[in-house]
């Protein structure tokens, strides 16, 4: 588990079992690491996916204020609004922080714990697999 602190919250992030697999969050992570763009592109979808990648990582401590459900997406775009100003209040107080380096600490935080890294290798794999 991560505590990142976003002015004067503290926030716990760990990527649970139930939240990141039902959201596909290893599969969209081995094609987002596959991906092949470059310059702007590149860090436009890296500002895109963070809200959704910190927004998963919040589910296990903190779901009740930033949950939503998993099976239909209900709630989720409310929660996603919010998660674009709490990266937005993270930048702003945290000026040496930029988009790379919080995804970074969060995919690190995701690939601590033993059965998602085991998980991601295995797509990755099946990602490289599928490419050739």
């Amino acid at each position: 588990m991560m505590t990142l602190k976003i002015g004067e919250k503290e926030l716990n992030v760990k990527y649970g079992y139930e939240a990141t697999l039902k959201t596909r969050l290893l599969s969209r992570m081995a094609a987002k690491e596959k991906s092949k763009e470059d310059g702007m592109e590149s860090t436009e979808n890296l500002l895109l996916f963070l809200p959704d990648f910190l927004l998963i990582g919040l589910q296990k401590f903190h779901a009740d204020e930033y949950g939503f459900d998993y099976e239909t997406g209900k709630g989720k775009d409310e929660q996603l609004a919010k998660m674009f100003s709490l990266i937005e209040d993270y930048f702003d107080s945290n000026e040496d922080e930029d988009a790379i380096t919080l995804y970074n600490a969060l995919t690190e935080e995701m690939l601590q714990n033993g059965f998602l890294k085991s998980q991601f290798r295995e797509e990755l794999k099946k990602s490289d697999s599928q490419k050739k």
